[in-house]
């Protein structure tokens, strides 16, 4: 439902939450489109599932540059399922059970981009007000 709602309601104005700085995105990002799939701890994600590290941690930024701390306003979120089991792998706590969801997003959500090594690894820049937990089911469960 919250999906249609933003798909929607084109008057809505798109802008990107206030305390992002001006670097951010990058410029090179482009209008989100597609599927991508995101790591959760619930089965079921919830909005702290999609929270950045600068929500998570606003100090983060200060001990990170260039790229690293622009993608500290974004989410991660991999554009193959072999990329995001791949990335449940690389997680330091590998006893819990993770989750995989899987959603499909469009231009009124935000804009992305391929960001550092991993092809498959994607930084979403989500507007303000786009509640991303709604648009993402749980995929598979992962358990090592």
């Amino acid at each position: 439902m919250a999906q249609q709602n933003i798909e929607d309601d084109k008057s809505e104005s798109l802008v990107f939450p206030s305390d992002f700085p001006d670097d951010t995105p990058p410029k090179e990002a482009l209008a989100a489109n597609g599927v991508f799939f995101r790591i959760t701890n619930r089965e079921t994600p919830t909005r702290k599932c999609f929270l950045s590290d600068f929500e998570k941690d606003p100090d983060c930024v200060n001990t990170r540059t260039d790229l690293k701390r622009i993608c500290s306003y974004g989410i991660s979120l991999q554009d193959t399922i072999e990329g995001a089991r791949e990335t449940v792998g690389k997680f330091k706590n590998a006893t819990i059970k993770r989750f995989i969801a899987r959603g499909t997003l469009h231009e009124r959500v935000g804009v992305e981009m391929q960001t550092f090594r991993e092809i498959y690894h994607h930084t979403l820049w989500p507007y303000a007000n786009v509640q991303l937990h709604t648009l993402f089911t749980c995929y598979e469960a992962v358990q090592k």
